[in-house]
C-alpha cells in the first residue's frame, strides 16, 4: 500500500506542475505506454499530434463518467481549488484516488486529468454539460416497415401510443483545449461525444409494451416526444430498439438521436 501511495504522489507532483494542454497529453502518453514511470518522463516532450490524438480518444470515450465523478467529488469537497500548492495537490490526489477506486483507472490517466480538472476550471462543466431530468406526457411513436416481394411499393404505417416518460438527457459535449505555447494546429485535445437520452416510457394502456415489443428490429424506427412537465422543454428522439427492455409496466428505453426543444 505504502508502495502505490508513494507511486500515486510521484504523478501528482509531475502533473500538478504541467500547463493544462501537456496534462491532457500525458494522459495520450500514458495509453501509448502503460507501464510509464513518472521519473522516466520529459515535462518538454509531453506534447505531441499522437499522445493529443489518445488523449482525445480517450477523453472522449470516458467523459461522461469522469464528469460525473468530477461534479460528485466538487460537491462533497465544498471548497475551492486554490491558496496553498499543499492543498491543491492533495485535492488532486484524492480524486484521482477517487477515479482508480470506482472506474480502474491508473494512476497515470486519472491523476493527469484529476489536476486538469481541478487546475482548469472544469466546474463550469457541471452546470453546461449535467444530467437533466425531465418528465411528462407525450407519445411513443412506432413507423413499422413492410417490406411487400413483388412490384408492391415498401410501406410505413405509424402508431402512436400515448404515455408517461421519465427521462435523462445528457447534452452534447464538444470542447477544444489548446495552448498558445503549442503553435501546430495538430497539438489540440478534443472531447467530444454526442447528446443522449435514457428512462423509462410508461404507456397509458400497459398492454401496448407488448405492441412495442413485437417491432424490436432495426428496420422499425422507434421514435418519442413529450413536454417536461416543470420547464415546458420538449424532448424528442430515435430509440434505440436494441437497447429497449419492458418490465411489468414500463419501457427501459434509451437514444442516441435526440434534441431538447425549448426555454
Amino acid at each position: 500500500m505504502a508502495s502505490s501511495q508513494s507511486e500515486l504522489q510521484l504523478w501528482v507532483n509531475l502533473a500538478t506542475g504541467l500547463r493544462p494542454l501537456e496534462q491532457l497529453a500525458l494522459i495520450g502518453l500514458s495509453q501509448r505506454d502503460p507501464y510509464l514511470q513518472p521519473s522516466t518522463i520529459d515535462p518538454s516532450r509531453i506534447v505531441g499530434e499522437e499522445k493529443c490524438y489518445r488523449a482525445s480518444q480517450w477523453l472522449s470515450q470516458n467523459v461522461r463518467s469522469l464528469l460525473h465523478c468530477y461534479c460528485d467529488f466538487c460537491s462533497q469537497a465544498g471548497s475551492k481549488v486554490g491558496g496553498k500548492a499543499s492543498d491543491t495537490m492533495s485535492l488532486v490526489g484524492a480524486l484521482a484516488s477517487l477515479l482508480m477506486a470506482t472506474y480502474g483507472y491508473s494512476a497515470a490517466p486519472a491523476v493527469a486529468f484529476a489536476s486538469w480538472a481541478l487546475q482548469s476550471g472544469m466546474k463550469l462543466w457541471c452546470d453546461q454539460y449535467g444530467v437533466v431530468r425531465l418528465d411528462g406526457s407525450g407519445s411513443y411513436r412506432l413507423n413499422l416497415y413492410a417490406n411487400y416481394e413483388g412490384d408492391h411499393p415498401v410501406t410505413l404505417s405509424s402508431v402512436d401510443i400515448p404515455g408517461i416518460f421519465s427521462m435523462s438527457y445528457y447534452p452534447a459535449i464538444k470542447e477544444v483545449i489548446r495552448d498558445k505555447q503549442y503553435k501546430s494546429p495538430v497539438h489540440q485535445v478534443l472531447i467530444q461525444e454526442p447528446a443522449r437520452a435514457k428512462g423509462q416510457f410508461m404507456p397509458a394502456d400497459a398492454k401496448k409494451i407488448y405492441d412495442v415489443m413485437e417491432y424490436c428490429e432495426s428496420k422499425h424506427q422507434h421514435q418519442f416526444s413529450f413536454s417536461d412537465i416543470r420547464s415546458k422543454r420538449t424532448l424528442s428522439g430515435t430509440v434505440d430498439v436494441y437497447c429497449l427492455q419492458a418490465l411489468s409496466t414500463e419501457l427501459e428505453l434509451e437514444a442516441s438521436t435526440v434534441e431538447l426543444r425549448g426555454a
